[in-house]
């Protein structure tokens, strides 16, 4: 079972010391930080409302992304993967005054631009209110704005679970829904001709069906994933 530690800085210079720190001595497989837009200099914190200052976090975060791209960059690979993984929330936010473009912008400067890997940008969930309280679980989606290991301005989805079922707990992600939903748009799973559909010779009557089959059937699951790969990228997973 992992182990999640959670820190709460009081200032944004406090959270990118701890960033560092971690990154420094690789104490953690996975960082995420929540969120950019959250977190306030301690400048504003001591000085008057009044005393403002331009691009006071654009200039801080600018550092900070300089800072642990560098101690990426010297981070040693080993048979566990090569070193943490950063996460970086944002929100977005709009320019003001502006006519011809993209008014939207955000916060932190755009450093994290030019440092990031891959960026993601995921819309918010549209639903009737009224059907909200019943929901269990929501589609959301976005564009791969950026990515350095593949192709980007891919568009993308996934299946959020809002309520603790059987199946899954809350705020879980359905996996074998989109693994399945990818196979059908790479003609890996095939829709018969009269009803149902079939995957690698095997007959299901729904897409539910294989869903749960993926879920229940560790191969089956493993099967799909590696011919979703192999279609996409064109990569050969021999095995786990």
């Amino acid at each position: 079972m992992a182990n999640v530690t959670m820190v709460r800085p009081e200032t944004a210079e406090e959270a990118i010391d701890i960033v560092k720190v971690a990154l420094n001595q690789q104490l953690f497989e996975l960082i995420v930080v929540d969120s950019i837009a959250q977190l306030v200099p301690s400048t504003e914190l001591e000085l008057s409302s009044e005393d403002w200052q331009m691009g006071l976090a654009a200039r801080l975060f600018n550092k900070a992304y300089r800072q642990w791209n560098a101690t990426l960059s010297k981070r040693s690979c080993n048979m566990m993967g090569c070193g943490p993984t950063v996460i970086v929330l944002n929100q977005m936010r709009y320019k003001i005054g502006i006519v011809y473009g993209d008014p939207r912008t955000l916060p932190g400067g755009q450093q994290q631009i030019y440092c990031s890997s891959i960026i993601l940008y995921t819309r918010s969930a549209s639903y009737n209110s009224k059907e909200q309280a019943d929901m269990e679980s929501v589609e959301l989606g976005g564009i791969v704005y950026k990515n350095k290991s593949y192709v980007p301005r891919q568009n993308y989805s996934f299946s959020l679970q809002l309520k603790n079922t059987a199946e899954a707990k809350a705020g879980q992600i359905d996996n074998e829904k989109q693994l399945v939903k990818r196979g059908k748009e790479l003609r890996l799973v095939i829709k018969n001709a009269g009803t149902g559909y079939s995957f690698a010779g095997v007959e299901y009557r729904t897409l539910e069906e294989l869903e749960n089959a993926c879920k229940n059937t560790e191969a089956i699951k493993f099967k799909l994933w590696r011919s979703v790969v192999a279609a996409s990228v064109g990569c050969v997973v021999q095995g786990w």
